[in-house]
């Protein structure tokens, strides 16, 4: 049974902007919470659980320290992190 949910356009207030330095910061294997510790909460993002296998993926598009454009998502499986991919953010 696949399961699949996704919410975008969410409006956060950060305290600071998100530099290219605290993207770079987040390494494979950091725990949701670690990684909101770093860049706060998300714009966006959709979960999925196909055969049992859950997949995270949160986006941010505000609040970055960088063109209009830029925007980067990280993806989370089992809580850690798996991926991360940058546009127009470096």
């Amino acid at each position: 049974m696949a399961i699949a949910k996704q919410i975008s356009g969410l409006v956060v207030n950060r305290s600071k902007q998100i530099t290219p330095k605290d993207y770079k910061s987040l390494k494979k294997g950091m725990t949701q919470e670690e990684v909101e510790a770093i860049v706060g909460k998300p714009n966006g993002y959709s979960e999925s659980d196909y055969s049992n296998s859950e997949v995270v993926l949160w986006l941010y598009t505000s609040g970055l320290k960088s063109d209009d454009q830029a925007n980067f998502y990280v993806t989370f499986q089992k809580n850690k992190l798996v991926a991360k991919k940058a546009q127009n953010f470096n």
